[in-house]
């Protein structure tokens, strides 16, 4: 049996969100720092992997291009977001105006996504995956209440308390909802 040393690094741009992160996982080394700028070495990590931060860049294309430079040769890089132009029937959309407009313009769509791997020399396979769920009315509510999901977050005030009143006056116990998941693997190409 060979052990496997792993060597983990976590980045974000908030401190915030940085001192929560080691609150919960002390063990990568964190780094301050947003994905257009990554103060790490060229073809240093063999793996990077991003999860629900994709529609947080600022500067989508250079942040692809850093994570290339710090990726090895034949390194893999895996990015997990939501699809919203998959997301019908999504409750936030329903409930609360202007968030599928907003959200639209804050996702790419997965065949963007997909050329944007492809045009930076990786093979890609992508997986998108529709999720039905149920929450009672009230466990719902107690989720939009926190606005701790981004899509409400930044939503205006107004359209934010518009929302919550509609929510309140749904007369069905239950809130069904759907979301689609899209997990994109790109391998470099080593024939490119």
């Amino acid at each position: 049996n060979q052990s496997c040393l792993v060597e983990w690094t976590g980045a974000d741009p908030s401190e915030d969100m940085l001192a929560f992160a080691v609150d919960k996982v002390k063990a990568p080394r964190w780094v301050n720092c947003p994905a257009e700028d990554l103060p790490l070495s060229s073809e240093h990590f063999d793996y990077i992997y991003s999860s629900f931060a994709y529609h947080h860049f600022e500067d989508r294309g250079r942040a692809f291009d850093e994570m290339v430079r710090v990726l090895k040769p034949d390194g893999t890089i895996k990015l997990h977001n939501i699809c919203p132009e998959y997301m019908r029937d999504c409750a936030v959309y329903r409930y609360f105006e202007t968030t599928r407009e907003i959200d639209k313009g804050r996702h790419p769509s997965m065949h963007r996504l997909i050329d944007d791997f492809k045009r930076r020399g990786f093979e890609v396979d992508a997986r998108l995956s529709i999720v039905y769920s149920k929450k009672l009315k009230h466990e719902y509510i107690e989720g939009a209440e926190r606005r701790d999901n981004s899509m409400l977050a930044i939503l205006d005030d107004d359209l934010y308390d518009d929302g919550l009143q509609r929510l309140y006056d749904l007369e069905d116990p239950e809130v069904v909802d759907e979301t689609a998941f899209l997990t994109v693997k790109a391998k470099r190409n080593q024939d490119i």
